[in-house]
């Protein structure tokens, strides 16, 4: 499953998160494609924009 493959990744394998937007993440403790999809899509929205927010977390669920 895709889901299974990308959990225990950084959140830098995903297309669209560069350096920059990674240590945003780390900072809220964010650190794997995992945390991204457990994380509620609302509180991604905060931290990235309602938009960046909503695409991540498709990306994050494969």
């Amino acid at each position: 499953m895709i889901a299974a493959f990308l959990r225990p990744r950084p959140t830098a394998a995903l297309p669209g998160i560069g350096p920059k937007t990674a240590r945003t993440l780390a900072h809220y403790g964010l650190r794997t494609v995992g945390d991204l999809a457990d994380t509620p899509p609302a509180i991604l929205q905060r931290i990235l924009g309602a938009t960046v927010g909503r695409r991540i977390t498709d990306l994050a669920h494969g």
